[in-house]
């Protein structure tokens, strides 16, 4: 009875979670039943491109209805940063997030998910000595407020408001020290201090400007200094003068020039990255060439020494991010993460840069790299075995291949926190120490008289479920010992079909003794008559195909299947991206054989120029990729006449009306020019959230506009597909709206 008051007491603590809330389908399984009236189950869940899994939660029965709310006794870790100098392990999921004391071995739940549930969580930029983070707290469904968090006391100060989600980063970069933070607001960067914003002290944001550009445009040095690029003119600025700088910037300038840059710098499009003592610079220009620079400490305010200018388009498939490492001699490392377009992987690769390209280290379906506290190594995954790359002996090893790694955190110069699959635990390959800290999740569990026991596959270890520090422990026991119940005297647990179509299934719970009853543990899943909202996802592939691979594994990620709108003048310029489009298993109509506009031109458009022009583009299909296209079209820029698309009707034809009201093919340009509303990627998709109907058509455009724009609805799929889901709607293409 000991252990049941225990549980009940951390029904409070631990994260608590309803099953309607769980991405997608709810799935129960694996029903254990104790003698004293607990019940375990799993509930399955999926975070796109992180992992599925199942998540293990007990309950205690009624003869009505639950007595409690299901506690999670698992904690994936989705997201993990180490807080309080190392002693603080932090885990973050779609259910909340927790915290395991290093000192003490416990971990306790800090906050469950909001009602307002999302299905992946966002990035935190967490200071080097764990003190504090910055994280964008979402207001609506495209973005929400930069805030600085004191790890300690979660105290909360919001920074700028109207920041775009993303769910690969935070616009926010560290010093070293801890001491300052510069961020991005308004296409403008700017620095604060941790401890004067936590005083409200901090002074107006115009005196803290480093200058216009993105978070791009600046990078710490090892030597308290920051590197910040405007236009070709690299600017040097300390770190104890910025706020002599923000004052008086008007009458000193931006900061000590050191150098220019023989090409302008582009802070949309382009990246930059600098070794420890500022001295050497890796550019990225517009996702395709690289180029290393030395700054020289003779000739100020000189043009840059050209290491090297080279091009990375020579490298098959495409690129999903860069990231440029500096080892201790200074030679430059790329780790470039490709899309192959044969194998539909992920593929991470690390070129030795001076050394013409040279792949050093490779690895398949990898997390971001992450650096050493030392920047002397960098750890990433293999088919979710984990790997580090030493850049002192330019080779990579296998450190741990026992369960699927799914995040990776430093703990020293040998030291790891490993989160994976099924474990979350602490490695030293120093010491070869290796020490389960907590699970991250069960296939099944066991009663043992009133003990939760569990087996883990990676190892085949045997675990009992710790109430007072609510971690798993090792424990000696015979699997013949273990018998999976689904009843006792009073109760019968069992699966059965649910009623609600977000239900796979759910759990029923028949009462044995006195009052004969079967309920629901969850009576939601139980609710009929629930109409499944839908909307259809299109993808236009008009002129450029820049972005198709990413969309591609978007679609795939969240198992979503929408329809792409193919033109001819797409089909003759990538006959082979056309193919991997009718490949990909998703629908496929027509965009007519031109990408003129069919209303604004000066031609007459009779009834045959459309059932020829759609002939024509049908021929041109099936010849690339020996497909047919689906008899759904829409004409170019959704811009048509009721003669236009009666003609098509006539042969056989329907045309395809989308939701285009808000644009991402209006650039800064055209904005000015035309009077037009400039918006965002994620502002975008908060309005289009705030319109959502059932049967709604949304457009999303490959490629860019003519002209300049900081970003586009399909370099952010992942975020409005989360929003359609989240918003309740189910995704399907064209012909599963019918």
């Amino acid at each position: 009875m000991k252990n049941k008051q225990i549980l009940n007491y951390i029904l409070g603590t631990i994260i608590l979670i309803s099953a309607s809330s769980v991405y997608a389908k709810v799935r129960l399984d694996d029903i254990a039943v104790s003698d004293d009236d607990r019940m375990l189950f799993t509930v399955e869940k999926s975070i796109p491109e992180v992992a599925q899994y199942k998540s293990l939660y007990c309950t205690e029965l009624g003869n009505e209805k639950i007595k409690s709310k299901p506690v999670l006794l698992t904690f994936f870790p989705e997201r993990m940063e180490l807080l309080n100098g190392g002693k603080i392990l932090q885990i973050r999921n779609i259910d909340g997030f927790s915290r395991y004391s290093v000192e003490d071995g416990k971990l306790v739940a800090i906050a469950e998910q909001k009602s307002d549930k999302r299905i992946r969580t966002f990035p935190v930029v967490t200071s080097p000595d764990g003190q504090w983070y910055c994280t964008v707290d979402p207001v609506d469904k495209g973005s929400g407020k930069l805030v600085l968090v004191n790890s300690k006391t979660l105290l909360k100060k919001t920074l700028a408001e109207g920041i775009d989600l993303d769910y690969e980063k935070v616009n926010v970069k560290w010093s070293y020290d801890s001491k300052v933070f510069l961020y991005e607001n308004n296409n403008c960067v700017y620095f604060a201090t941790p401890d004067a914003v936590s005083k409200n002290l901090q002074i107006n944001e115009s005196f803290r400007k480093i200058g216009e550009g993105s978070i791009e445009s600046v990078q710490w040095t090892q030597t308290k200094k920051i590197l910040y690029i405007n236009d070709d003119i690299v600017y040097s600025i300390e770190q104890n003068e910025l706020y002599t700088r923000g004052l008086y910037s008007p009458l000193i300038g931006k900061g000590k020039i050191i150098a220019r840059l023989p090409s302008e710098f582009n802070s949309f499009t382009d990246r930059f990255w600098c070794n420890g003592i500022g001295n050497r610079i890796a550019v990225i220009s517009r996702n395709n060439i690289i180029s290393l620079y030395t700054i020289s400490e003779d000739e100020k305010n000189a043009f840059v020494k050209v290491d090297l200018i080279k091009p990375l388009t020579e490298e098959s498939g495409t690129s999903f991010g860069y990231e440029v490492f500096f080892n201790s001699q200074n030679k430059a490392l790329l780790w470039n993460n490709i899309f192959d377009l044969t194998t539909k992987d992920k593929t991470g690769i690390i070129y030795s840069i001076e050394d013409n390209m040279e792949i050093v280290a490779s690895c398949k379906n990898s997390i971001s790299p992450v650096a050493s506290p030392d920047n002397k190594k960098i750890a990433y995954t293999d088919n979710g075995s984990l790997k580090i790359f030493d850049f002192s002996t330019m080779n990579e090893k296998q450190v741990f291949n026992k369960d699927s790694v799914v995040s990776v955190l430093w703990a020293g110069k040998n030291a790891f926190y490993v989160g994976g699959r099924t474990t979350v635990l602490y490695l030293n390959t120093a010491s070869q120490e290796e020490k389960v800290l907590f699970l991250s999740s069960v296939d099944k569990a066991y009663w043992y008289g009133s003990t939760v026991v569990t087996k883990v596959p990676a190892g085949e270890k045997y675990y009992s479920f710790d109430y007072g520090k609510n971690i798993w422990i090792p424990c000696k026991i015979s699997e013949y010992d273990l018998i999976l119940s689904d009843k006792n005297g009073k109760y019968r647990a069992y699966t059965g079909n649910a009623s609600n179509p977000d239900f796979e299934n759910t759990i029923f719970v028949r009462c044995l003794s006195g009052k004969t009853n079967t309920y629901s543990i969850f009576p939601e899943a139980m609710e009929e008559n629930i109409h499944r909202k839908k909307v259809a996802l299109v993808i236009d592939a008009m002129e450029n195909s820049e972005g198709l691979e990413k969309i591609l594994h978007e679609l795939t990620e969240y198992k979503v299947r929408g329809t792409f709108f193919v033109n001819g003048e797409f089909i003759r310029r990538y006959p082979e991206k056309t193919k991997l489009i009718a490949e990909s298993e998703n629908d496929c109509g027509s965009l007519f054989y031109t990408s003129s506009d069919l209303v604004e031109n000066n031609y007459i458009i009779d009834k045959e120029f459309i059932t020829r022009g759609l002939a024509r583009n049908e021929d041109e299909f099936f010849s690339a990729t020996g497909k047919e296209l689906s008899l759904i079209w829409h004409a170019p820029y959704y811009h048509d006449t009721e003669l236009i698309k009666d003609s098509a009707k006539s042969a056989g034809y329907e045309y395809i009306s989308a939701f285009n009201e808000f644009s991402d093919r209006i650039t800064y340009e055209r904005a000015k020019d035309k009077k037009e509303e400039y918006l965002s990627a994620s502002e975008i998709i908060s309005k289009i959230s705030d319109e959502l109907y059932d049967g709604m058509v949304i457009s999303v455009t490959i490629g860019k506009a003519d002209g300049t724009r900081k970003d586009y609805v399909y370099q952010k799929l992942d975020l409005l597909i989360s929003a359609i889901i989240e918003s309740g709607y189910e995704i399907t293409d064209v012909q599963g709206l019918k």
